[in-house]
């Protein structure tokens, strides 16, 4: 199995992709867990809280996930990224993917998704209700296999793809 891997992806649609499309174990920044109804979400669906302090355990649990065949789907950005903060479409990179794929050795599948904006805004609490169904696009790029353990580089080439 490989962990899915989402370049600009906003968590409400990796919810909706993890959930109904992939059935991976999510990563999530570790202070949604905190937050009314999305954290209870979270908590009771097996999503695996993220952050600088929890990182190690976070990817502890990924690694033993994917040893056990099971998908995990990772924002390689380690965040949910403003548009403001990706003039190049997507957010920089962190090597956190690249410790998990090197270590399990598994390969990654990149996943972006534009167009997610248009749906549910970050801040917002909820989905922007429409008359016109707003266009969401969904790219798969090829598998990468990491040949080295230079995880900057590593997250480069996921993030290029």
């Amino acid at each position: 199995m490989s962990p899915v891997i989402a370049h600009y992806l906003l968590f409400r649609v990796e919810l909706a992709c993890g959930s109904f499309l992939l059935s991976p174990d999510l990563q999530f920044q570790a202070d949604l867990f905190e937050k009314p109804f999305i954290g209870g979400w979270l908590k009771r669906n097996g999503c695996i809280p993220a952050s600088k302090s929890t990182r190690e355990k976070a990817e502890n649990r990924a690694l033993s996930l994917l040893n056990q065949g099971y998908s995990v789907a990772v924002m390689p950005e380690g965040r949910l990224v403003p548009e403001s903060d990706r003039p190049e479409g997507v957010g920089q990179g962190r090597p956190g993917i690249s410790r998990i794929a090197t270590s399990a050795n598994v390969c990654v599948l990149p996943v972006g998704l534009t167009g997610t904006e248009n749906v549910w805004p970050i801040g917002k609490a909820f989905p922007l209700l429409r008359l016109s169904r707003p266009t969401v696009k969904i790219r798969f790029g090829n598998p990468v296999r990491f040949q080295n353990d230079d995880h900057i580089a590593n997250v480069g080439v996921v993030m290029d793809e």
